[in-house]
């Protein structure tokens, strides 16, 4: 069972990657599929559906019951478990799957280190986050801070959000393993504790605690 790591946060909070190594049958024997979501992954091309498979399996180990509960999407496309309460999220990278169970907003990023980022960091990353970017390791951060924005949309959870100006992490110091993110739009503005770690070739990046949300409804 390649589970790679797994960390529980706090009674409500839990998360885990799986280095998915196994074949798709592997997954299908490991949770019972609704008719749903059998016509779902038919329409699937080979590796997405070798991720959503993958996925799904990580996910019913999360929540530790015996029964599993169906994933579905709202109509922004953000996942949630059917009749329950609590906060999914899902990530997928190389051979790599991520997911996050939490009793509040959430969001986790795992990327495998590309250089090829480098081409687009001007396009998330503000002036300020690009001047107080720590510069030691900087592939590494440049990772870190693109999953941070990462978790933060999902957690936002509705889409059409500029990552530049919209998503906002804190500056921070290279010896630090977590970074403070915020959401600033005209319906929400929240902030978040994330936390980060090398994962071999990989970052994984995931909200620890949500610290403040106020939301307006007046739109």
């Amino acid at each position: 069972m390649p589970l790679v790591f797994e960390k529980i946060l706090d009674p409500g909070t839990r998360l885990g990657v799986w280095l998915a190594t196994e074949g798709d049958d592997f997954f299908e024997q490991g949770i019972q599929l609704h008719d749903t979501e059998k016509e779902e992954i038919a329409k699937l091309q080979a590796r997405k559906k070798s991720e959503w498979l993958a996925s799904r399996y990580l996910l019913h180990y999360l929540t530790g019951r015996d029964e599993r509960l169906i994933t579905l999407k709202d109509q922004s496309g953000k996942p949630y478990l059917e009749g329950n309460a609590h906060h999914i999220s899902l990530s997928h990278s190389g051979q790599y799957t991520a997911a996050i169970i939490a009793d509040h907003a959430t969001g986790i990023d795992i990327q495998v280190i590309q250089p090829k980022i480098e081409r687009i960091v001007s396009k998330f990353l503000s002036p300020f986050e690009i001047e107080h970017l720590p510069q030691d390791q900087i592939m590494k951060y440049w990772h870190v801070y693109w999953g941070a924005k990462e978790c933060l949309f999902k957690a936002y959870g509705k889409g059409r959000v500029d990552f530049k100006s919209q998503l906002f992490i804190h500056a921070m110091a290279e010896k630090d393993d977590f970074c403070l993110g915020e959401v600033r739009k005209s319906d929400v503005s929240a902030q978040y504790k994330m936390e980060f770690l090398d994962l071999e070739d990989s970052i994984l990046v995931y909200i620890a605690k949500e610290i403040f949300k106020i939301e307006n409804n007046e739109r």
